[in-house]
């Protein structure tokens, strides 16, 4: 979310496939058995805030390898400037749990149509169906801006460098 003036036209929900167990915890699918990815993103989100979407980048870069997840996530928050140890903590406390208790919640109320990937992207009401290991989410965004001037982040130049990026992370 680097791309200038691309955080301007977002208003991001962002989610996961939360679902409470038996014993009072949760189950967050293809995720570790504590949901610890899931929560580990939402709790970045916590700290973050909006203001300048260092959250989605961290996202975006521990999803980029998730055979790695969770532990790619502390090198993931260095690397964005997101501080480990408020993450940490969340994860660790009672925070985080209701922080999947509010990802239950949206899940509960986005289901139409059901999700496709964790987490689930949705712009402008449209579901994004790309693996979010190997979407582009500037091309998605930018192709559905339908205000009067797009941002300068949405040059094609931008775009294309955003999918050299994928390409050359997937190797």
């Amino acid at each position: 979310m680097e791309a200038e003036g691309v955080p301007a036209i977002v208003d991001f929900v962002s989610w996961f496939v939360v679902r409470g167990n038996a014993t009072g915890g949760y189950q967050c699918n293809e995720d570790t058995a504590a949901c610890t990815g899931a929560l580990t993103m939402l709790c970045a989100r916590n700290t973050t805030g909006d203001a300048d979407y260092a959250w989605f980048d961290f996202q975006e870069c521990m999803m980029s390898d998730p055979d790695a997840e969770p532990g790619n996530a502390e090198g993931c928050a260095a690397k964005h400037k997101i501080d480990w140890a408020t993450v940490s903590t969340c994860v660790a406390g009672s925070l985080g749990q209701d922080l999947l208790g509010e990802a239950e919640r949206i899940r509960e109320k986005l289901t139409n149509p059901p999700y496709m990937y964790a987490p689930d992207i949705r712009i402008m009401g449209k579901q994004f169906t790309d693996p979010p290991a190997t979407a582009n989410y500037l091309k998605h965004i930018c192709g559905l801006y339908n205000g009067t001037t797009k941002p300068a982040g949405c040059s094609a130049s931008n775009i294309e460098r955003a999918e050299e990026s994928l390409i050359a992370a997937s190797k």
